[in-house]
């Protein structure tokens, strides 16, 4: 476990006696000013702990421990002084979260002791997290797979379009591009309330009445009510709520228009509309002639982004016109069928375009024991790295 500890005095003696008394037996970082302090937090951080003198030229201590908290949330902050100003403590503990209060001269027993307890609870921050992060994590997945099964048609060319919209993100600086990822993939997830000759229409370019139409258009909010009370998901459920809104109208869903519009859902309502005009076979430059003909749908900074990330991807139309033979035991996680795979009575297993996700990979090898289907499959891999990131962190 991290027992990194950063301490910061502006007085050098009471640092140089920490390090006498301390240096062997922890991790011991010091600063004798503020500024110091966030560079070595940045450098040699995470951090475990952070011990900060309240009185220090320029910078105090509380200010320091606020700004501790937004570089590193988990960090576990401790304020020493000497100034023993229960108003002062108040603020301390308010405005910068501060785990402990100890005064000057504070015995090296207390010292010690305040730093175990902070390295306790800097250990069930972080195993309380993991353990969030790592539920969730799998129950999403497992989400994905069932959705992915159950909706095969709604998820097809999912890898592809993650590329793309990882490099949509990087170019429009979106802070935490998983969120983006978690949306786009469970963007379909309202449809399981839709019933299906409804989606065999609209997939077919059937008409719908307005009946049908409305309650198709209600998949977005659907799935936003699915999605809102899951931790950490607000905002990919923010997204998905927008994915079918107009950039310069108030309709369809909420009175909200332009930049008012989440961005994760303005990238969405781009990237997703792309995909239905490549599904219908469409080749990239007739899909973003027509996107830019109709751009008072789209963010212009979305959409060029778009349309810059397309024509960076120049094997677009050959790749998907080629894609690679490969044999049934050759199939790979990520993969996207570029034809019908069918068994030997002409049942479709898993339809063109589908991604190959890790239950549909042992459903498929369990098929090919079991069942006769044919021995190749053409399929397209995924584009550089895979989208998805890191789902729960900063990047």
């Amino acid at each position: 476990m991290n027992k990194k500890i950063l301490l910061v005095d502006d007085d050098e003696k009471i640092l140089a006696s920490y390090r006498r008394q301390l240096g062997l037996r922890l991790e011991l970082l010091t600063a004798n000013n503020a500024e110091k302090g966030w560079e070595i937090l940045q450098k040699h951080g995470p951090i475990a702990v952070v011990i900060s003198d309240y009185k220090m030229p320029g910078v105090d201590g509380i200010a320091f421990l606020e700004r501790v908290k937004e570089i590193a949330p988990d960090t576990v902050r401790i304020m020493l002084t000497g100034y023993a100003d229960i108003d002062m403590a108040i603020n301390a503990v308010n405005q910068g979260n501060i785990f402990r209060f100890l005064t000057k001269p504070c015995p090296i027993k207390d010292f010690v002791y305040a730093i175990a307890a902070a390295l306790e609870q800097y250990r069930l921050i972080c195993s309380e997290r993991e353990l969030l992060e790592q539920t969730l994590k799998g129950s999403i997945k497992l989400l994905i797979d069932i959705l992915s099964i159950s909706k095969p048609q709604e998820f097809n060319q999912l890898s592809r379009l993650r590329n793309l919209a990882k490099r949509i993100a990087l170019r429009l600086n979106v802070e935490k591009p998983w969120e983006l990822d978690l949306a786009l993939m469970l963007s379909p997830i309202g449809l399981i309330t839709i019933p299906e000759y409804i989606l065999q229409k609209r997939n077919s370019g059937e008409y719908l009445c307005p009946d049908e139409e409305k309650m198709y258009q209600s998949h977005p909010a659907t799935a936003k009510d699915l999605l809102s009370n899951i931790p950490r998901l607000e905002n990919v459920a923010e997204a998905i709520a927008y994915q079918m809104k107009n950039y310069h109208s108030q309709e369809p869903c909420s009175g909200l228009a332009e930049k008012e519009i989440p961005l994760l859902g303005r990238i969405l309502k781009v990237v997703l509309d792309f995909n239905t005009l490549i599904k219908k076979s469409w080749s990239a430059t007739y899909a973003l002639d027509y996107l830019q003909k109709n751009a008072d749908y789209y963010d212009p900074e979305v959409l060029s982004a778009l349309i810059i990330e397309v024509q960076n991807l120049k094997d677009w139309s050959k790749e998907a016109a080629d894609g690679r033979l490969i044999k049934i035991k050759d199939i790979k996680v990520g993969m996207v069928l570029l034809n019908d795979l069918q068994d030997d009575k002409g049942l479709v297993l898993l339809p063109q375009g589908q991604e190959i996700t890790p239950v549909l990979q042992k459903r498929l090898l369990n098929f090919a024991e079991k069942s006769r289907i044919r021995e190749t499959v053409r399929v397209l891999e995924p584009l550089g790295d895979k989208a998805a990131g890191n789902p729960f962190g900063e990047n």
